[in-house]
């Protein structure tokens, strides 16, 4: 993960991966990541156009 980040959200998509979003690690963030639990690695993907933290599953 390239940022750490609390307050953010996380869903399992079909394919396997984990997208996490948003959150805050001291400063709001717009960024985006997807986890490969297959190869341990992360991936950044297209940043969302506002921060969001706080986010409810």
């Amino acid at each position: 993960m390239s940022d750490s980040r609390f307050f953010h959200t996380a869903s399992v998509l079909t394919n396997g991966k984990v997208f996490v979003a948003g959150g805050s690690n001291g400063v709001d963030l717009n960024t985006a990541e997807l986890y490969d639990p297959s190869t341990g690695s992360w991936t950044l993907t297209k940043n969302m156009s506002y921060t969001r933290s706080y986010l409810a599953s």
